[in-house]
């Protein structure tokens, strides 16, 4: 079965012939009177497309292809790719691609070159077979046809494997296929010899093979450059990914601008300012990641030409800088740029995406995340006009199509609205509800969707609690409401919360949502510094001590999102963590809520129930996803906890791992702290990379404080060095203030050559234990490229000190070379100080190696001090007849001192 009967059972629910599909097809409204052909023969044509063959009537009747566009509900340029198949750039292929959000006119791929974006692997047949990894929105397509039309490989666009098998040349040659589902891939050895093929997916691929490695070989492209050779013995396919956006956002602002071409403003300036627009992006764009790839990137470069950097549109720039503002312009820029939309205008389709929003978080039951059905997208916003919704549904080839009896009717009219239906086609027909995979459609740019379910959490905070209790349901609903709970709350917002408690209804499951969420976010607005109300937040830590149920004392709020939410703000941990801190910004009374909820006089609880409640939030903290601030204030949260009752953590009483940093101020001030207790596992290492913004944020300085780290180290009896290896995050700033005696240390040997060791921040008694260090060590081994930046940033005082203590062996002339380039006049000096003290042996060793340019400079030192009994005239013979022999700068001097050292014999 063809691409186009899989289309129709789709929708349809049920496989139809080629005579039916026409049938239903001319039984449209729309359908041309005349008919341009019989029934019979669009049966043949219909038959002709879906197996990729002659596409030509498209030709003589155009309106065709939007008929079938509608029918079918697929987007123009989606049917577009299904017709052409795989087609080579014989003048088969479409040699235009229309870019609509960059504002260009449409790229004509005979003559236009890609710009710097895609993987070279992706771009060069010769590298095949290669699987690129790409989510939609990455210029997938447009890389097909570019590569049809300039190297003749066959573009087939297909759902599935099996599909895009059934398209295959006859002819073995290169082929670039794009499927919308990743089931069923072949292992590349499954592959004809010798086949060139470039698969194209957007999720990771799933095995199909018995083997294990068949998806092991993992590229990351560059654009431009080459990536890992394929993994020939194990046959494995090389998977490509598209390389960060930063890496190519420059070269794509400059392609667009090239493209844009050289239009200006009234008063002579550009239009288009490319460095302005790449200074916005990665000022205020990229920092945020709402560019994905190379669709999203073409989107806001486009908007920033129109709008923000237009000084044509100079009052459309200054009020559209934030993301509402720039998504409704998105949208009209989107409507305006595409090709033949006939749909609803900006405003009705704004407002009909608002409602979408709104929906998605009261009423979807699956996350915007996961492609729903066409379907669902209809059901999910409803017009309430029952009687209008019949007389569309009643049409004569509505009717066909759904074959329901009334009362069906009646309840698809309360399902379907035709305003929702017409709304999702015209949605479809922009691009901006995409197939993610066969039958199953995305809301996409993702930023639009994400700023306008922002809005919608936005306007529900502004209405009854019931309402964004309803969100607070979802677990993909759940944490932008309570995001943009907590940011009103932070701001002095706190209208929502009121208004809950003023209505407060125990036995609805939407109200105590509301309240969960509500103690959440006041909880972690506590923790974050903001005010929050005594009252407001008295009561309602009171109501959630009510609704919270307990398993093995362990209190649990009722509404909870399963054992591993997602979310940050739905986990177990969250919620621990806003009850301690809103109980120590309350100061609830001892005994007045469970222990675990208000531990700040005690937890006299199970060990057990401690154990679960504080894991929870141990484990939210070990999180990578938590941002370093949040870290910080919890670890300031549970360090006053430790100064409060100790440990909560009973079988270590020292400190658990969320008290460790207050722990280590704390001993660190007494004199008291072990070694031993930083040795206590990874998760310590997790938290130690904060150290010194914690300690800084009790009023220390980290200079007056870090003394402390090295003494316990230094008292501790084996000295071990695992946390003082470089590569840990903390360690450049313990080494910072590394005491003289540490350095002495043997097991520090190696780590202080390490060029990560901060030497540009050494003081001088820091200096001073370095220059006694490298005393101490056998010298020749300091001569190697980790020695180097010591030198590079050693003050020139110190290197004349090393210079005149001999800390330089004759075995490190690379060493002395690099003096030389370093500190030549302070090199200079210190042989003037070695020759004066008779010390030629010294001062002979930075002679040997000294750059040609300095050769004037050591004969005058040579002049000046030959007189001395010390220095080896067959020493200075040697050095001047190399001078002289190499021409060096100054060896006529050297000649004239040569003719004194040793006169012509007469």
């Amino acid at each position: 079965m063809g691409w186009l009967k899989n289309r129709v059972k789709e929708l349809s629910g049920e496989e139809c012939s080629y005579g039916e599909i026409a049938r239903r097809l001319t039984a449209l409204p729309s359908w041309p009177d005349p008919e341009p052909m019989t029934t019979s023969s669009l049966a043949t044509y219909l038959g002709q497309l879906d197996k990729g063959e002659s596409s030509r009537l498209l030709t003589q009747h155009p309106n065709l292809r939007d008929l079938l566009a509608d029918f079918l509900e697929m987007p123009a340029d989606e049917l577009a790719e299904r017709l052409e198949g795989p087609k080579a750039a014989s003048g088969q292929s479409d040699v235009f691609f229309q870019l609509v959000d960059a504002g260009i006119r449409r790229l004509d791929l005979r003559k236009v070159d890609l710009p710097p974006v895609f993987p070279e692997e992706v771009l060069d047949p010769r590298q095949w077979p290669v699987l690129w990894r790409a989510a939609g929105g990455s210029a997938r397509t447009l890389v097909g046809r570019w590569l049809a039309t300039r190297k003749s490989i066959s573009f087939i666009p297909a759902e599935t494997w099996e599909e895009a098998k059934a398209k295959l040349p006859q002819r073995a040659g290169p082929c670039f296929i794009l499927l919308k589902s990743d089931s069923g891939l072949p292992d590349v050895s499954e592959l004809p010899p010798g086949f060139p093929v470039c698969l194209v997916v957007d999720a990771a691929p799933k095995k199909t093979s018995a083997h294990d490695d068949v998806w092991t070989s993992v590229i990351v492209g560059k654009p431009g450059g080459r990536g890992l050779e394929p993994d020939r013995e194990s046959r494995a396919w090389n998977v490509v990914k598209s390389p960060p956006v930063g890496e190519w956002i420059a070269p794509l602002v400059h392609w667009i601008d090239r493209h844009r071409g050289l239009a200006t403003s009234e008063d002579g300036a550009p239009r288009f300012n490319p460095g302005a627009c790449l200074e916005w992006l990665r000022k205020d764009i990229l920092p945020s990641g709402l560019v994905e790839g190379f669709g999203t990137a073409v989107g806001f470069i486009g908007l920033y030409a129109d709008y923000l950097g237009n000084p044509t549109r100079k009052k459309v720039g200054e009020t559209a800088r934030s993301l509402p503002e720039l998504a409704r312009y998105f949208l009209r820029r989107r409507i305006q740029g595409m090709d033949g939309f006939t749909g609803p205008r900006f405003e009705p389709l704004w407002k009909f995406l608002r409602q979408l929003s709104r929906a998605l978080l009261t009423q979807s039951r699956e996350s915007w995340e996961q492609g729903q059905p066409l379907s669902e997208w209809y059901g999910l916003v409803h017009g309430g006009n029952e009687s209008a919704a019949l007389d569309w549904l009643t049409q004569p080839s509505i009717l066909r199509e759904l074959k329901l009896d009334e009362q069906a009717l009646r309840k698809k009219a309360m399902e379907i609205p035709p305003e929702s239906f017409q709304m999702v086609r015209a949605l479809q027909q922009l691009r901006l509800l995409r197939e993610q995979e066969p039958g199953l459609y995305v809301l996409r740019p993702r930023w639009v969707l994400t700023t306008l379910l922002q809005q919608a959490a936005d306007e529900l905070l502004r209405a009854n609690p019931e309402e964004w209790g309803a969100a607070l349901l979802h677990e993909h609903g759940a944490p932008i409401v309570l995001a943009r709970m907590q940011d009103q709350l932070y701001s002095g917002e706190h209208s929502p919360v009121e208004k809950l408690l003023a209505s407060w209804t125990p036995r609805s499951p939407r109200f105590v949502a509301a309240l969960e969420g509500a103690f959440v976010a006041l909880g972690w607005v506590a923790l974050r510094g903001g005010t929050v109300p005594h009252e407001i937040a008295t009561r309602v830590f009171h109501l959630q001590a009510q609704v919270a149920i307990e398993r093995h004392s362990v209190p649990m709020r009722r509404i909870g999102y399963g054992e591993s939410p997602q979310a940050l703000l739905l986990s177990h941990g969250s919620w621990f963590l806003a009850a301690h801190a809103l109980s120590e910004r309350l100061g609830l009374p001892r005994g007045d809520v469970h222990a675990l909820l208000n531990p700040w006089d005690g937890v006299n609880v199970e060990e057990q129930a401690t154990e679960i409640a504080f894991n929870q939030v141990r484990e939210l903290l070990l999180d990578e996803v938590v941002d370093e601030e949040t870290q910080l204030k919890a670890f300031e949260l549970y360090g006053r906890l430790w100064t409060r009752i100790g440990s909560v953590e009973r079988r270590n009483r020292t400190a658990d791992f969320m008290q460790l940093l207050e722990f280590i101020v704390t001993k660190v001030d007494e004199g008291g702290l072990r070694w031993a207790d930083l040795e206590k596992g990874l998760a310590v290492e997790r938290c130690l990379p904060m150290l010194r913004s914690f300690v800084e944020r009790k009023g220390r300085t980290w200079e007056s404080f870090v003394p402390g780290i090295w003494k316990a180290w230094l008292a501790s009896p084996d000295r071990p060095f695992r946390l003082m290896r470089l590569e840990n995050a903390w360690a450049r700033d313990w080494f910072e203030f590394i005491p003289p005696e540490a350095m002495l240390a043997p097991q520090l040997a190696a780590i202080l050559l390490d060029p990560a060791i901060p030497y540009e921040r050494f003081r001088r008694e820091q200096w001073i234990g370095f220059l006694a260090f490298l005393k101490q060590r056998e010298q020749h081994l300091f001569d190697s490229h980790r020695g180097g930046a010591a030198w590079e940033r050693m003050p020139l005082e110190f290197i004349r000190q090393a210079i005149l203590e001999d800390v330089i062996s004759e075995y490190q002339g690379k060493t002395l070379r690099a003096l030389w380039r370093i500190a030549s006049e302070t090199v200079q000096d210190a042989l003037r100080q070695l020759l004066s003290e008779g010390r030629w042996s010294s001062a002979w060793l930075y002679f040997l190696v000294a750059p040609p340019k300095d050769t004037p400079a050591i004969i005058g030192l040579l002049r000046e001090h030959l007189h001395r009994p010390e220095i080896s005239r067959s020493d200075v013979l040697m050095w001047l007849h190399r001078r002289i022999s190499s021409r060096a700068p100054g060896w006529e001097e050297a000649w004239e001192l040569l003719l004194e050292v040793a006169p012509e014999r007469v």
